[in-house]
């Protein structure tokens, strides 16, 4: 035992020292850019832009760039104001998708995905986009179709600080340190054969029993679906379309925890549990439909 202990040890240390570093000058550029103007000036136009079809709430649209809970307070502001109603928070919702997904991309898939995935991941950040703004111009288009005319806000971005952006590195190197190390450990200790009759569905879409690793692990946390199917692909057992096809249903596992978890209880909290509900569901079944269209381009691509 002490020498698959070793083992472990050292092929995750050397899957570690490639990606650590990568992820931490990730962040700290992931953080610079927060800073910089041309960021400030790509918030305003989503602001500007999504006023254009009607939306009295594009300021709100836009905060999802900055924070989902940004986002929650200044539609709760504009719902209580009579300025906007609950139609609208939906909509708003379902065009923040896009801005909240460029903010998730920027501080967690480019730094993370990018380095633990190599040329895998660039593709998963690329599908994530594409299906994302799909959802968001769906949104759109229902919003040329309800609103007649909108207001365009101005508003501060927060800074991030070093420190925040420390203890990020801290998290996710941690999390992607102890997933490795576990999945190489569990392919170490022959383990993966267990998983051979649990994965009928899996087979069903041509996809190897190793990818239910990935599923599994990604239902409590996207960032152990990542490092799993990085040990995966580090291992060879797992790599090109079955990997991406893994981690979108890996995505959709999670989206329940996600949702449960973080936002119904944050954006119950401000908008009031009948609109926070409504909120949870819409990003629930739209990340589901976002999730469920990369796949299928995957399958017939």
């Amino acid at each position: 035992m002490l020498k698959v202990l070793t083992i472990t040890a050292l092929e995750t240390f050397k899957v570690l020292r490639i990606v650590i570093p990568a992820v931490f000058l990730g962040l700290i550029a992931s953080s610079y850019i927060y800073s910089i103007p041309v960021f400030k000036n790509v918030v305003k136009a989503i602001a500007k832009f999504t006023s254009k079809f009607g939306m009295k709430s594009g300021i709100a649209v836009a905060a999802f760039l900055i924070h989902p809970v940004t986002a929650y307070t200044l539609l709760s502001e504009m719902l209580r104001s009579g300025k906007i109603n609950e139609k609208e928070v939906i909509i708003a919702t379902l065009v923040g998708m896009f801005p909240r997904t460029l903010r998730l991309t920027i501080l967690f898939l480019i730094p993370v995905a990018i380095p633990t995935l190599g040329i895998w991941g660039v593709y998963y950040v690329v599908l994530i986009l594409f299906t994302r703004a799909l959802v968001s111009a769906f949104g759109i288009l229902l919003a040329m179709n309800t609103f007649e005319d909108g207001d365009c806000f101005e508003f501060e971005i927060p800074e991030i600080s070093l420190r925040d952006t420390l203890n990020r590195f801290f998290k996710v190197s941690v999390t992607l340190s102890l997933t490795i190390f576990l999945v190489m450990l569990l392919f170490n200790l022959g383990l993966m054969n267990h998983f051979k009759s649990l994965t009928p569905f899996l087979l069903k879409l041509n996809l190897p029993p190793s990818s239910v690793v990935v599923v599994a692990t990604g239902f409590p946390s996207m960032l152990a679906a990542i490092a799993t199917a990085g040990s995966l692909l580090a291992k060879g057992v797992l790599t090109g379309k079955p990997l991406l096809i893994s981690l979108f249903l890996a995505s959709i596992a999670h989206s329940f925890v996600e949702v449960s978890r973080n936002t119904f209880p944050i954006s119950a909290s401000i908008l009031g549990k009948s609109v926070g509900f409504k909120v949870a569901v819409c990003i629930l079944l739209s990340r589901i439909l976002a999730n469920l269209i990369a796949i299928f381009i995957l399958i017939w691509f």
